[in-house]
């Protein structure tokens, strides 16, 4: 498959990527609840600023792809300069070809995004990172709120994934422009990765907590709702 056709691929990763993981709302103090949750989670402490740092990351590293391509596909001397400043070896520019991978990565990705977007637009003011009560907060069943308790969980798990094997697998701009060779670059890479298995892992807790709160906060409302909805996060699964 020709080069290029990857460019449009990676822009609409970087979209997927800030629908994916860029809140939508911040709660204002005086109509958020925090305290029926308890202690904050780690998300909810950093989700004013976090989001925004992995994601100028991660679309650096997307952006860096694409320079690479055009620089590559259309030859010239500014072209040159910009090889020779993004890649320690431009005959590997072609291993950017789109892999199968990164195909399964793009579907993953992507396919979250749209879900993540689906539930911000079905709550509106009420989804937060953080987790918290708003005021007038009120029960939302509708949309994939009818299918799953927790569907943007289920996004998020989706497009985790596919952001890891986006930058980390061979055939990725990280990988086959020789930035890995690097330790302090695959030290951070390393990191980064690891703090979003951790964020996984909390976002698992989730689910139960909020049913929890919810169940206390809205009663037979919720009852009926877990009847008629009964997995928190896969259909027939879980």
């Amino acid at each position: 498959m020709p080069l290029l056709a990857k460019v449009p691929m990676l822009v609409a990763l970087g979209v997927a990527m800030k629908a994916a993981f860029i809140p939508p709302n911040q709660p204002e103090e005086p109509e958020s609840d925090t305290e029926k949750y308890g202690s904050a989670d780690h998300i909810s402490r950093i989700s004013h600023w976090f989001p925004w740092v992995g994601l100028t990351f991660a679309e650096c590293l997307l952006a860096s792809e694409v320079l690479t391509i055009l620089a590559y596909e259309f030859p010239s001397h500014l072209s040159s300069i910009l090889l020779s400043k993004l890649v320690t070896d431009p005959s590997s520019v072609p291993r950017l070809a789109i892999t199968p991978s990164f195909a399964i990565a793009t579907i993953l990705l992507v396919s979250g995004a749209v879900i993540r977007q689906r539930c911000y637009n079905e709550l509106g003011r009420l989804f937060t990172f953080q987790l918290t009560v708003l005021k007038g907060h009120t029960l939302v069943t509708s949309g994939p709120y009818s299918i799953v308790r927790h569907p943007a969980y289920t996004g998020f798990m989706a497009a985790i994934p596919g952001v890891i094997m986006v930058e980390m697998l061979p055939g990725t701009y990280p990988v086959e422009s020789g930035l890995m060779t690097w330790l302090w670059v695959r030290l951070g890479m390393c990191m980064w990765t690891a703090w979003l298995v951790l964020a996984c892992v909390i976002i698992l807790r989730r689910p139960g907590k909020e049913d929890e709160v919810l169940k206390k906060e809205f009663g037979q409302e919720w009852e009926e709702w877990a009847r008629k909805t009964p997995c928190k996060l896969l259909p027939r699964v879980y």
